[in-house]
């Protein structure tokens, strides 16, 4: 991924990006480094998120901002959850441990709030907003599978396993209270919890 990003053009008055790889829990930077922290949906899948939000606060200046966006455990998952679901009837194996499991993905607010406040933030903010996520066709939002984590893993199955993941999933799609076919649109809700954080 930082490959990828680091190899996009730059247009003229860009401000120069240095692109870091290091663990959430001890990231490569000096203390007061950033004025701003971004860590979008990556929290819930690190092994100690105490110490990633820890090292969030410590290398945002003072008065710098952090915001931490997470999918919520007080609503569904949407497309995700019957992506997930249709793999593991499919007796795929897990790209990684937990990855079938839809609770892995999902931080509570009151999970979240605890986890900023234990860390030292003072002024924490914790909203809950849901974002509708639009595809052409239930083919097209079945397609969405191969720009996941499940992506790689499905794309290396015979071509007969990933047309069965396909069919499913469209299948699942249509049943779905999360994701409705509206005409020849499909929507499903996308939540993002943005947490701002001094």
């Amino acid at each position: 991924m930082l490959a990828l990003a680091a190899g996009r053009p730059r247009s003229d008055g860009w401000a120069t990006i240095e692109f870091l790889e290091c663990p959430a829990a001890a990231i490569d930077a000096g203390d007061d480094s950033f004025d701003a922290v971004l860590c979008q949906y990556g929290l819930q899948y690190f092994a100690d998120r105490a110490a990633a939000i820890g090292e969030m606060r410590r290398v945002a200046r003072p008065g710098g901002i952090v915001v931490v966006s997470t999918w919520t455990a007080e609503w569904p998952l949407g497309l995700f959850g019957p992506m997930a679901e249709t793999l593991a009837e499919l007796g795929l194996a897990e790209p990684f441990p937990g990855a079938f499991d839809p609770d892995i993905d999902c931080l509570s607010a009151a999970e979240l709030k605890d986890l900023l406040r234990t860390s030292g933030w003072r002024d924490v903010q914790v909203e809950m907003v849901e974002l509708d996520a639009r595809w052409d066709s239930a083919e097209a939002a079945a397609n969405t599978v191969l720009g996941t984590a499940f992506g790689p893993m499905v794309s290396a199955l015979p071509r007969d396993t990933q047309e069965q993941v396909r069919a499913r999933l469209i299948t699942k799609l249509g049943q779905s209270d999360h994701c409705v076919i509206e005409r020849p649109v499909l929507q499903g809700p996308s939540q993002r919890r943005i947490h701002p954080a001094r």
